[in-house]
């Protein structure tokens, strides 16, 4: 037991430093604010247009909604992971851009303890910030080139639980709480150098701001089973409004390498410390499952399953402000709000007992969502929206009725506005997720008996 928790503790917690320092975004929006918040964090929410506030399921970790912790397979253990990745094109004025990253984004422990109790545990991303671009000044001979850099990310290291208040053959009620540490720093840099000497030598200006303050976020569930084939869930979960704790750190430095901070001579220097107010955020969402029993197909019985989802996200990010002792960043942001649909069918639920009996394209979760999100983000005055449409696909694991899967998720989406030759930015995103647990007979924590 001493040792596999020694490996739970590498693999969970150790990442965060490898994550901390990663470009996790490319996108020039990332400047302002945290960076973007994440929401791109796992295959199976992406593949539903995130639309899974509702989505209870033994073989799934919800951290989006903690209440669903209480679907967890009685003596399975789950363990989530995921490696994303995005290409974008960026469009202003005519002009195009063309940007990629990939990255280790979540990765979570989940159980159950009691009948009524079940827990989860783990990293998940909060916000991304990553960006390079240049810009020229031309005045002559003392002409400039600045170069723009944004990287950092901040993440969570969390515990969350969930408790089954109502547990009926047809009726089932649970609430849930994550809560924990946000941390990270994010970084915005600016260099600027001669361009006709085509020298190394200039200035920068680097400004950093490191979080490190307590979290939480609660849900709850509630499903209704309708007759024998139709099950109904609606799941809500808030993130209060929250004063993050901070440090900002703002200096100018002369080089004569800008390429290397450690000949970097500090001009100025200040370390301030405050707090950065984020609005609370409430995600509302409902699913519906039909499933139909014995279909026969080429004289075969199938026990097909299907789903559909859809969720509201607000956020009024009106009120956001950074308050650093005397220093104080003006608010610039919109109110957030995000609609999705989702869509997933399986053609037989029962892989586990008709496996022989059926084709590898019966056993597979096939996903489809589309959302549409008015962003925080204004630029010339004007709010930036979002719309994508995604699909993807769920591949179980056969080994001793494992709840292992493998899921892949893709995203095609837009963010712009309504205004021409205005930033805009069209990409894919991609993302592989796995969820591993033991078989049925080789439980991660089952208690061993001496003779």
């Amino acid at each position: 037991m001493l040792n596999k928790l020694n490996l739970l503790f590498f693999t969970v917690f150790i990442p965060s430093f490898y994550m901390t320092g990663q470009i996790l975004t490319n996108s020039p929006l990332s400047y302002q604010n945290l960076g973007q918040k994440s929401i791109e964090s796992d295959a199976i929410y992406q593949s539903l247009g995130y639309a899974t506030n509702a989505l209870a399921d033994s073989s799934v970790i919800n951290y989006n909604n903690p209440a669903t912790y209480s679907f967890f397979g009685n003596g399975y253990t789950l363990l989530s992971t995921g490696i994303h990745g995005r290409i974008s094109q960026f469009d202003e004025n005519g002009l195009s851009n063309y940007g990629a990253f990939s990255n280790l984004n979540h990765l979570i422990l989940g159980m159950r303890i009691t009948k009524f109790i079940s827990t989860s545990f783990g990293l998940k991303p909060y916000s991304f910030r990553g960006y390079n671009f240049q810009t020229k000044m031309y005045t002559g001979t003392d002409s400039l080139l600045y170069t723009y850099k944004g990287t950092g990310t901040t993440q969570v290291a969390f515990g969350g639980l969930s408790l089954r208040l109502l547990n009926l053959k047809s009726t089932k009620l649970s609430i849930g709480a994550n809560a924990g540490l946000l941390f990270g720093s994010l970084s915005n840099d600016r260099i600027s150098r001669l361009i006709s000497s085509n020298s190394s030598a200039g200035g920068i200006e680097k400004n950093i701001t490191q979080l490190s303050s307590f979290y939480y976020q609660g849900g709850v569930h509630f499903q209704q089973k309708i007759g024998l084939n139709s099950i109904i869930d609606l799941g809500v979960s808030m993130e209060p409004e929250q004063q993050l704790s901070a440090k900002y750190t703002d200096a100018l430095y002369y080089s004569n390498n800008v390429f290397n901070e450690k000949n970097y001579d500090t001009i100025s220097f200040q370390s301030l410390k405050g707090s950065i107010r984020m609005p609370s955020t409430i995600n509302i969402g409902t699913s519906y499952t039909l499933r139909f029993k014995n279909i026969v197909k080429n004289n075969r019985r199938l026990n097909s399953e299907m789903k559909l989802f859809f969720n509201y996200s607000k956020a009024d990010y009106t009120i956001y402000s950074a308050n650093f002792d005397s220093l104080s960043v003006p608010n610039i942001f919109a109110k957030n709000n995000r609609y999705g649909f989702g869509f997933q069918f399986i053609p037989e639920k029962n892989y586990f007992e008709n496996n022989t009996l059926t084709k590898f394209y019966q056993r597979v979760y096939y996903r489809a969502g589309i959302f549409s999100e008015n962003t925080s983000y204004i630029n010339s005055s004007s709010q930036l929206n979002h719309f994508g449409i995604t699909f993807g696909i769920g591949i179980p694991i056969f080994a001793q009725q494992s709840l292992s899967s493998v899921n892949l998720g893709f995203n095609l989406g837009k963010i712009q506005k309504n205004i021409e030759n205005t930033l805009s930015e069209k990409y894919l995103s991609i993302n592989l997720g796995v969820n591993l647990s033991p078989s049925i007979f080789d439980k991660w924590f089952r208690k061993r008996k001496l003779d």
